[in-house]
């Protein structure tokens, strides 16, 4: 690894021209003949207080927002499930 990081990604990150493309290379080529030996998955499940806590805040005008980093499809059945919509 530390001669993959001293060699083509340090040759790729130097490159003015077409670097992001450059490192993209790079990393292709340090990923070749990879196994993948494992997978897991985590669901983030909506706490059961919620959708009421919501409700509280909404008929206290509060206005709440939500910032995600998920899907926009993921984010809306969030949001409809937490009464945010």
């Amino acid at each position: 690894l530390a001669a993959w990081e001293a060699g083509p990604l340090a040759e790729a990150n130097a490159t003015i021209a077409g670097r992001e493309a450059r490192v993209a290379l790079a990393y292709e080529e340090l990923e070749k003949g990879l196994m993948l030996l494992g997978g897991t998955a985590i669901e983030d499940g909506l706490q059961a207080a919620v959708p009421a806590s919501m409700r509280v805040l909404r008929e206290a005008g509060i206005r709440v927002w939500m910032v995600t980093g998920d899907k926009q499809s993921t984010a809306s059945q969030v949001a409809v499930a937490s009464g945010i919509l």
